[in-house]
């Protein structure tokens, strides 16, 4: 029993995060044009979904103690993404994949970061999108900085991805080879520096 109150005030928290009361006694008797309920059943939908089905975008954990502007920034990009999940489901959507960086900037994800994308309905995988440079909606495959990851590697290390999206990496050639094959337009930019 006290684990549950432990967990309870950070449960509430997140919701507040969403802009959601789950007290308002609104949100648990409202129901939709479908006559399904709205707020808490749909809240808890959404965190059901966000929590247990989708990939945690966290590469390493975190020191908030330590980086509290980086662990700031990584809270709100989770809020951000829960948000947008909330949305789709608002909107009686399936819960599907976006193909690229480009659909993530289009439906309001803004900040750069590690998201989840399935280009090809082949599977979601993690990418860093870069939604500041040159109007966003950029997916990287390479990002080198400060040499910390050793690029002097195998033809199965480049087949597959290595490094951390959140510093150096490659992507991967089969990752890259499903971006491309699509009827959508591809653009290549390089940035040296």
């Amino acid at each position: 029993m006290e684990e549950t109150s432990e967990e309870l005030p950070n449960f509430y928290i997140d919701i507040n995060l969403l802009g959601l009361d789950p007290t308002s006694n609104k949100n648990k008797t409202e129901r939709n044009s479908l006559g399904t309920k709205k707020g808490s059943d749909l809240l808890f939908l959404a965190l059901f979904v966000t929590y247990q089905i989708l990939p945690s975008t966290r590469a390493l954990p975190i020191d908030c103690q330590k980086n509290t502007a980086v662990c700031l920034e990584e809270i709100m990009k989770e809020v951000t993404q829960v948000r947008f999940e909330v949305k789709i489901l608002t909107e009686n959507k399936t819960l599907s994949k976006p193909k690229n960086c480009v659909e993530l900037y289009h439906s309001g994800q803004r900040i750069s970061g590690i998201y989840t994308i399935d280009p090809d309905d082949s599977g979601a995988f993690n990418v860093y999108c870069d939604q500041t440079t040159s109007g966003g909606g950029w997916t990287v495959f390479q990002k080198r900085m400060d040499g910390s990851v050793d690029f002097n590697r195998t033809w199965n290390d480049y087949k597959h991805g290595f490094g951390n999206l959140v510093g150096e990496f490659w992507l991967g050639l089969d990752k890259i080879n499903r971006l491309t094959q699509n009827i959508t337009k591809n653009m290549l930019r390089i940035d040296l520096g």
